[in-house]
């Protein structure tokens, strides 16, 4: 599983070949610098991707004759930088150049065409002129009219609905397709987006079962694709303390993801006396530092990937176990997920169904001990309990609660005891997404709890204060699989409301 720095060095590698390979004009070299510019705009780094746009663009108009679909498609590119940046007096000049090359060089029915029609609306409804943009979209409408089956789901064109919005005056929102109840519509996707669809497939080593899937899951992609590139847009103003960037979530929605990804379940079954439950009691006259990062000592393994399974809760709970293990034998020993998830159910918890961490704490000590990682390693599915003594890693006596909701609490734990489990609500589409920065969600509940973390430290940037924080969703999620989480901030996302540790 790669992530798209890697994919720019690999792409600038392979370019530092050509160049020594080539001729300054080949168009292998224009591929090159587009690929490169693609994946910078993924990144949300526009004045680079329009830099490369522009090189390769230079190439392709000494390589190529002056009606050539190549060169039209490299205008599209620099195209769709320019209405990124929200310049779009220079995005419809460029569209517009395009479209006047398929216009000469393609049948007048070609899809390329409607494709064409539809980024330049697109422009137009962004510049307010919704009556041009009413235009423009019916004539893509009227091509794919030409070209498809009568009974094509895209010919599912919602008419009355535009000429409401028409007439009101209301912005125009592009819709080829609607999606019927009990009946699949394959909706109209635009082909300026193919170089980086292509790019996130590869990178993400994405495979579907049939052209409807993966028709389906481009048009997901592209619509999260411009949640993004508008999050950060707004961030560049200020608006937001951090950045979003598309990764492997990119082709599921929202619901899709929560459903799949976050499995901290408050209502698992409740906790009973017989637990060996503690509560935390600070130190008196404690001082914490001001910034602790248990990364640096030694105490957190490398990141995780708890891959299409609802096991977080078990993820967090083995990080708080080896940070404690660590500190008491000065070994670090990546433990067995897979052994939690296929093991406690009868702790309550439900394996990638869910669960809950000091539940994960209480199986491990009535079973006297989890077995090592490489012993017993992850599988993303529930299976049956293969668990061997002569494979212990670990084991705690309890576990301990810190105080709900008391963030002073927490931060006192994390200093003087190490990598704390939490709950979290991760429950926003922007959690989905997260990139760099200091996350700050207002939205965020303090009580309604999906996700199962470990807080390994905490340190400001800035005037902003944040815990950092070890996510289960592999390395090309958030920054190396690392979120900075607002600290101090009234509990935000419910930081502190349901924190704890294993006693060992």
């Amino acid at each position: 599983m790669g992530d798209y720095s890697k994919a720019l060095e690999s792409y600038e590698k392979s370019h530092q070949i050509m160049e020594m390979a080539l001729p300054p004009t080949h168009v292998s070299l224009a591929i090159s610098y587009s690929n490169i510019g693609q994946v910078h705009k993924n990144m949300g780094d526009y004045l680079q991707a329009l830099e490369f746009s522009e090189k390769s663009h230079k190439i392709y108009e000494k390589a190529l004759p002056p009606n050539h679909p190549d060169l039209a498609t490299s205008y599209n590119n620099i195209g769709q930088v320019y209405n990124n940046i929200g310049d779009y007096s220079k995005a419809l000049e460029f569209y517009e150049k395009a479209h006047q090359i398929y216009e000469e060089a393609l049948p007048p029915n070609h899809s390329s065409l409607a494709a064409s029609y539809n980024n330049i609306g697109s422009v137009y409804n962004e510049m307010g002129d919704y009556s041009k943009a009413l235009e423009l979209f019916e004539k893509s409408y009227k091509i794919l009219e030409e070209t498809l089956p009568s009974n094509h789901s895209n010919l599912a064109f919602p008419y009355n609905w535009l000429g409401r919005v028409y007439r009101t005056g209301m912005k125009v929102i592009i819709a080829l397709c609607v999606l019927f109840v009990g009946a699949y519509c394959v909706p109209v996707l635009d082909d300026q987006f193919n170089d980086e669809w292509n790019l996130f497939k590869r990178v993400h080593e994405k495979q579907y079962n049939s052209v409807e899937e993966e028709t389906t899951r481009r048009a997901i992609w592209e619509a999260n694709l411009a949640k993004i590139r508008k999050h950060n847009l707004e961030a560049d103003l200020d608006i937001h303390t951090y950045t979003l960037g598309m990764n492997r979530f990119g082709d599921m929605t929202h619901e899709e993801f929560k459903t799949q990804m976050n499995g901290f379940r408050m209502s698992a079954k409740t906790q009973t006396d017989e637990y060996d439950r503690h509560t935390f009691l600070a130190p008196s006259n404690v001082v914490i530092p001001a910034a602790v990062d248990w990364r640096k000592q030694g105490y957190v393994t490398p990141i995780k990937d708890q891959g299409q399974c609802g096991s977080c809760w078990a993820f967090s709970a083995t990080g708080s176990l080896e940070g404690q293990h660590f500190a008491k034998t000065k070994k670090l020993v990546s433990l067995s997920e897979q052994n939690l998830v296929d093991c406690s159910d009868k702790f309550g918890n439900m394996g990638c169904d869910g669960g809950l961490m000091d539940q994960a704490f209480q199986y491990i000590k009535a079973n006297k001990g989890i077995d090592t990682e490489e012993s017993y390693p992850y599988e993303a599915r529930d299976g049956k309990c293969r668990f061997k003594k002569e494979n212990i890693g670990a084991t705690d006596t309890g576990f301990v609660d810190i105080k709900s909701t008391n963030e002073s609490a927490l931060q006192i734990a994390i200093a003087t005891v190490g990598p704390i489990s939490i709950g979290i609500d991760a429950s926003q589409d922007s959690f989905q997404f997260y990139s760099s920065g200091v996350y700050n969600e207002p939205d965020c509940s303090s009580t309604d709890l999906d996700h199962g973390v470990l807080a390994v430290g905490y340190d400001k940037a800035g005037k902003q204060e944040y815990y950092i924080v070890k996510n289960s969703w592999g390395t090309s999620w958030g920054q190396e699989g690392y979120i900075w989480m607002s600290r101090n901030k009234k509990n935000q996302c419910g930081i502190a409301t349901a924190a704890s540790y294993p006693l060992v």
